[in-house]
């Protein structure tokens, strides 16, 4: 169990320290490559090397999401390697054909996307309430900046492929995959809620880390109802397509319209959401399928005991912590 557990920590810890690594690498090579590239090198004479780097990159929305493509591909996918290797675990494992269909993923979507707005929400009132209550601290709850500015080809493309291709694909690998199907021999729950518990904390904020991981759980029950990750990939795809769209009505409609698409996307969301659940209630099952003499509580202890589970947990709350101050 312990062996188990402290792989997997460490692959999630590879993959936010690699995230953070391969930022720093990106950060400065590529406006740097920029500048030398397009002849722009006076701005070095001008500034300085790293302020002109840090201007280049600032004021280059491609850059920018450039960046985001570049470290969740490496990130993620050092980890994924790195999993694989450590587990033992074969990745086509993981796309077998799912055991429900269309209907199936459409309801998944709307729960999951339910859920997590409504997650989402709690978190704000609660977070302002107690901010309120505690006086100024300096604290707050702000989300990371999804907007997308520049309509222009290559932006474009860029913002697609990170929310839309990449995100789906690995970070469902990673943590619907190795994560989860590690830890599923100590019992589905436990494994749904370790690795619903370490993607929220990958995303390394308090605004993301909530709605994420109480979604994640939708999730992970869908990929072990279905024995598939493709679900999975398809529901997450549709949120952040639905998060796109929201993005790009505030960006670029009037305040009016934009308000009005969201709240009533939220709303629709979120009211499908309660029907599907009630309509099946009766339907919504899990076997524990615990294979191991393990208590929940005792795979708990064990797991957070492990040295790769400590060194991610205590480098993803440092990150949650900063970023919320």
């Amino acid at each position: 169990m312990k062996k188990v557990a402290n792989r997997v920590g460490l692959g999630c810890l590879i993959c936010v320290a690699g995230y953070a690594l391969f930022s720093y690498l990106f950060l400065f090579l590529a406006p740097l490559i920029t500048l030398l590239v397009t002849g722009q090198t006076q701005l070095i004479d001008q500034m300085g090397l790293f302020r002109a780097i840090l201007y280049t990159y600032q004021s280059s929305t491609e850059l920018q999401w450039a960046m985001q493509l570049f470290v969740s591909v490496f990130g993620c996918g050092v980890a994924i390697l790195s999993l694989r290797k450590m587990l033992n675990i074969k990745i086509k494992s993981f796309f077998h054909k799912p055991e429900h269909g269309l209907r199936y993923i459409a309801q998944g979507s709307i729960v999951q996307l339910g859920i997590s707005m409504a997650a989402s929400m709690a978190l704000t009132i609660l977070t302002s309430l107690c901010l309120g209550l505690m006086g100024d601290v300096g604290g707050s709850i702000s989300s990371p900046d999804f907007s997308l500015r520049e309509l222009n080809p290559i932006t474009v493309t860029l913002y697609l492929l990170s929310l839309l291709v990449v995100a789906p694909i690995f970070e469902e690998i990673l943590f619907r995959g190795f994560v989860l199907r590690a830890l599923q021999r100590y019992g589905n729950i436990f494994a749904i809620a370790v690795s619903s518990i370490c993607f929220g904390l990958y995303h390394g904020n308090l605004s993301q880390f909530v709605p994420t991981a109480i979604g994640a759980c939708i999730m992970g029950y869908i990929a072990v109802k279905s024995n598939s990750l493709i679900p999975g990939m398809v529901i997450h795809l549709i949120n952040n397509l639905i998060s796109t769209v929201q993005v790009l009505a505030i960006d670029y409609l009037p305040d009016t319209w934009s308000t009005a698409i969201n709240v009533s996307l939220n709303l629709l969301i979120f009211g499908g959401a309660i029907l599907i659940l009630i309509l099946n209630a009766k339907r919504i099952s899990l076997k524990n399928n615990n294979m191991s003499n393990l208590s929940n509580g005792e795979c708990v202890a064990a797991t957070i005991a492990t040295p790769g589970m400590i060194l991610f947990l205590v480098y993803s709350l440092w990150q949650i912590i900063t970023y919320f101050f």
